[in-house]
């Protein structure tokens, strides 16, 4: 595991009661998505995976940034990012001071994602 990595394999998410449900709102209300798929554990994070109608990486990028604002909290936001040939992953951590946080794991591509 590299340095860079080693925050987000270590991190154990909070992930309220609604938080994949206003993923969703937010996913479903998206034009540039033909779908998407949602799943959640408190060891795993939360995982997501994006098919657009039409893939590009500056829409998925658009995408993903407006997400996670959508989603951060105040006192911390990390990501990093990979691009491949088929599209990209994202590692997002957010959290608020003094209180558990949330793992995310994005992918986004013109299909969907195992």
């Amino acid at each position: 595991m590299t340095d860079r990595l080693r925050i987000f394999e270590e991190f154990h998410s909070k992930i309220g009661e609604r938080t994949l449900d206003d993923i969703g709102e937010f996913l479903g209300a998206e034009d540039a998505v033909e779908s998407y798929r949602t799943e959640a554990s408190e060891t795993d994070g939360i995982r997501i995976g994006v098919t657009l109608k039409k893939f590009s990486f500056l829409t998925a990028k658009d995408i993903f940034l407006r997400l996670s604002e959508f989603m951060r909290h105040s006192y911390y936001n990390v990501y990093t990012s990979e691009e491949t040939k088929e599209g990209v992953r994202y590692l997002f951590l957010t959290g608020a001071e003094g209180l558990d946080g949330m793992k995310m794991e994005i992918i986004i591509d013109g299909r969907m994602a195992d």
